[in-house]
């Protein structure tokens, strides 16, 4: 019989979810001794050290992981072999998350739809403190941009890989500890361009047009019509989420300045409605 030893149960209280969350994650680093270190194999912690099944396999891309917890079988947890071992990570620590506050409640994570529940962002707060610690994160921060002018990609790749995290969730874990911040970026649509509303990214001068929450990429003038970028890019126009839109239709002609991979710059004319 598989022995279980998940942590003490913390109910959601009412107040600051985020807070709540960053202490509940930083006391269950404590009772499971892990300190401030970084964590590069969650799957370690949930299946031998707290009893937790986990199973990894392939599911559709738009979602990153599902949770359940039964008196008889125990708590659950589902993750896309599809998907990065980062993000599995990230999908994990959010589970956990909800193991630790709502265990009753089961929980599918998906990329495509993000819920504004109290639960859903206790999750999420809680999975980024607990892969990254915001003492630990400010430390390594102040340590790999030491001398530096700016945050650069090359800064996110060291710190991304530092705590064992996408460059997305770590760029999202700065902007949250307010230690990376751009200006004059400009979002339209519900959460377009932003985790925190309140907030710009971490680049400048970058345009999101949607509303799907952005990656806050590091680099600077940016185009994004529904697609919510990536850390690195600089100077980059996205249409589109591969895993929401499969067509494109554009009417008229349409001009490309700059050559596309292995040709030179091209000049097409729709041929029009029902083509």
């Amino acid at each position: 019989m598989r022995i279980r030893n998940y942590p003490p149960a913390r109910p959601l209280l009412p107040g600051a979810v985020r807070l709540q969350a960053e202490n509940d994650a930083t006391d269950l680093r404590q009772w499971l001794g892990l300190g401030l270190a970084p964590i590069h194999d969650v799957t370690s912690l949930l299946e031998p050290d707290l009893g937790v099944r986990v199973h990894v396999r392939p599911l559709d891309g738009r979602v990153s992981g599902l949770f359940a917890c039964d008196d008889e079988v125990g708590a659950c947890i589902l993750l896309n072999a599809h998907h990065p071992r980062a993000r599995r990570a990230q999908t994990a620590a959010h589970e956990l998350g909800h193991l630790t506050s709502s265990r009753q409640t089961p929980d599918v994570c998906r990329f495509d739809r993000h819920e504004d529940s109290r639960a859903e962002r206790y999750a999420d707060a809680f999975g980024r403190a607990f892969l990254t610690p915001a003492r630990a994160v400010t430390h390594r921060f102040q340590d790999v941009t030491a001398g530096a002018s700016r945050l650069t990609r090359h800064h996110v790749i060291l710190l991304a890989h530092a705590f064992g995290v996408s460059r997305e969730a770590l760029v999202r874990r700065l902007e949250e500890l307010e230690l990376a911040r751009g200006s004059n970026n400009i979002a339209i649509g519900v959460n377009a361009g932003s985790v925190y509303p309140s907030r710009d990214g971490t680049g400048n001068h970058n345009i999101y047009i949607g509303n799907g929450k952005s990656t806050h990429p590091t680099g600077s003038d940016n185009i994004y019509i529904g697609h919510t970028g990536e850390p690195g890019d600089s100077g980059v126009v996205r249409l589109g989420n591969g895993n929401t839109q499969t067509k494109t239709y554009l009417a008229g002609e349409v001009i490309i300045h700059g050559p596309l991979p292995g040709s030179p710059a091209t000049r097409w004319k729709s041929p029009g409605p029902g083509a």
